[in-house]
């Protein structure tokens, strides 16, 4: 059997953007920038970019996409 995880997901930032952020560890509101994520010895970021589109027929003019990025922040484990 394995052994226990090497990191743990310790928050989940979600943003819903009007344009896809890269780098998103960077944005302000991003728990990587407060005070305790800037305290973390060692954390992984992986930021997912999800857009989806509206389900509007062909008499629709404009297609309005929603964007969101999700930021998954993981922490080394105790050992």
């Amino acid at each position: 059997m394995g052994g226990d995880p090497l990191l743990k997901l310790i928050a989940v930032d979600w943003f819903k953007v009007d344009k896809s952020i890269d780098r998103i560890a960077l944005h302000p509101k991003s728990l990587v920038q407060s005070g305790v994520g800037k305290k973390l010895p060692f954390i992984l970021v992986i930021n997912l970019q999800v857009v989806m589109g509206n389900k509007c027929g062909p008499e629709c003019r404009i297609q309005q996409k929603i964007q969101w990025n999700i930021e998954l922040i993981f922490q080394k484990q105790n050992d």
